[in-house]
């Protein structure tokens, strides 16, 4: 047979790595060989090929004034190697609670992105249960909500007598039900005290959110999935961006009481810590904060351990216009990562840490496909699946330039940084969407993911 593509080089599958071919036919896998297959050949012999990168935590619209925008989103992650992605719910002005809204949002997706992606949907504070089952049915891989609220209307805190039902609701559905967990309690008074010291030093951010602040709803949140499971409706529970090492150790205790929990981690926790947000400032800010150099160290053992379901950007890029505040509490908090989560990964864990590729394969692609629903598509180098293909020079390496980035962030917290390892492919269903140098794709070339759970 001769196929539309072939792609030589080192393939990473899910059980092992090895010199072999790929044959790419209708945009999906459809051969896998230690022989030559006939086709274009695309001859990347001594590079790694790794099923492109899902990042399930990225924030498309989070302001009405400076949104990143699905296309320059979407031209971040290719030229990351990140061919899917999935979208927080928080957009400006008005969250993704109901199933018109989800509707409407799918219909941007289609027209103005590049990268195939999925969508969540979140509630309102009060009387949002009933809308679940629309947005379920319109195509929802997840729903997220936050214990802290940062904004009453665009992101609320749910309230535990709204979480209740709205888990069973998950439970009852099959989808995963994420959380933002830090509790506001906790940090508001701590906010309300050092606020007027947020001149002295951008390590106060971090002295504001402690590591309890995350441990205590994350505490509270495995209670009300344990207390719902218990009932008959066995709800996924998933903490986003974990910081703290011993959370992960928390959540194996309640997987062996019954509870279907995971949790993430994000890229900059594992490659900054408090020591560069004091020296970068407010382009460092975002929530939960960066921590401690010994707790990075820490978590970067439970990834090694296998404890982390898969790894995030929470790309949330802003303008330096909203990141320049003298006062580091007055500043917006998130930062990009698109770009740069893969090869940072590669050169910090693969080259520096030994992480076994297949690893790095599951922390960047079959971990978020299988945990959101997309493993009938994506995230593996398996006959069948979509061709979507991330292939990486190993004896490359590459020097982040913001400047040379697809955001509007104008910054990235790895300026000047040389990693080990550089992308010189991203393929998306057979097709080539990034050379090395430039995103090849262009707007509506995107596919609406919806989920289907084993």
């Amino acid at each position: 047979m001769t196929y539309e593509r072939v792609v030589q080089g080192r393939l990473v599958t899910p059980d092992e790595v090895f010199d072999g071919y790929l044959g790419i036919q209708n945009g999906t896998i459809a051969a896998i060989s230690r022989e030559p297959l006939d086709g274009e050949l695309l001859d990347v012999r001594g590079q790694l090929v790794f099923p492109g990168g899902i990042d399930a935590h990225v924030h498309v619209s989070s302001s009405e004034l400076y949104p990143e925008g699905w296309t320059r989103l979407s031209q971040c992650a290719l030229a990351g190697g990140v061919t899917t992605v999935i979208d927080m719910p928080y957009d400006a002005p008005q969250p993704t609670v109901n199933a018109d809204l989800f509707r409407a949002k799918v219909g941007r997706l289609r027209q103005e992105s590049l990268t195939d992606a999925a969508l969540y949907g979140t509630i309102r504070k009060r009387g949002g249960v009933p809308e679940i089952a629309g947005m379920a049915k319109a195509g929802a891989s997840a729903f997220k909500f936050s214990t802290y609220e940062t904004d009453a209307q665009r992101f609320p805190r749910i309230p535990n007598d709204e979480l209740l039902p709205a888990l069973r609701e998950l439970g009852r559905l099959g989808l995963p039900a994420v959380f933002h967990a830090e509790d506001g309690e906790i940090i508001d008074a701590l906010i309300e005290q050092l606020r007027p010291r947020g001149e002295e030093s951008p390590r106060l951010h971090a002295q504001s959110r402690p590591p309890v602040s995350e441990m205590a709803a994350v505490a509270g949140l495995l209670e009300l999935s344990r207390t719902v499971t218990a009932e008959g409706f066995p709800v996924k529970l998933h903490i986003a961006h974990l910081t703290v090492p011993q959370g992960f150790h928390l959540l194996e205790q309640y997987r062996a009481l019954g509870v279907d929990v995971s949790a993430e981690t994000c890229i900059h926790y594992l490659t900054l810590n408090e020591d560069d947000l004091s020296e970068q400032g407010a382009p460092l800010k975002c929530n939960p904060p960066l921590r401690p150099a010994a707790m990075q160290e820490a978590l970067w053992a439970e990834v090694l351990a296998g404890r982390v379901a898969f790894i995030t950007t929470d790309h949330a890029p802003w303008p330096p216009e909203l990141k320049d505040k003298p006062n580091i509490f007055d500043n917006r908090s998130g930062m990009p990562g698109l770009e740069t989560m893969l090869p940072l990964l590669y050169s910090e864990g693969v080259v520096r840490r030994d992480l076994k590729l297949t690893e790095f394969a599951r922390l960047t692609a079959s971990g978020p496909a299988d945990r959101f629903g997309l493993a009938h598509r994506k995230g593996r180098v398996q006959i069948g699946l979509d061709a979507d293909l991330t292939i990486l020079d190993p004896q490359a390496s590459y020097t982040v330039r913001a400047a040379e980035s697809y955001s509007i962030a104008h910054h990235s917290p790895y300026e000047g940084r040389t990693l080990s390892g550089k992308i010189t492919h991203t393929l998306l269903r057979g097709a080539e969407v990034f050379d090395g140098e430039q995103v090849k794709a262009r707007p509506g070339f995107a596919q609406f993911l919806t989920p289907e759970f084993a």
